[in-house]
């Protein structure tokens, strides 16, 4: 699963609007996986957060004319 999650990630990066259209499902499989071990949801915060700052915030870390709240 960290897999495809990870590719779907990958393409939100590219293209801010498919962000915005699964962002929400995005978190909530983040916030699904917890207690999940051998660092599961650890990784998969890693991914969302990625692809959320990548959308979000330009190179220098401002943010962008709309950045959601994760």
């Amino acid at each position: 699963m960290e897999t495809i999650y990870h590719k779907v990630a990958v393409a939100c990066e590219k293209d801010e609007k498919i962000f915005n259209q699964l962002k929400d499902r995005l978190y909530a499989i983040v916030l699904e996986t917890d207690g999940m071990g051998w660092s599961y949801h650890d990784g998969m915060n890693g991914i969302y957060h990625r692809a959320y700052y990548t959308t979000c915030y330009d190179s220098f870390y401002q943010p962008k004319k709309y950045a959601p709240n994760p």
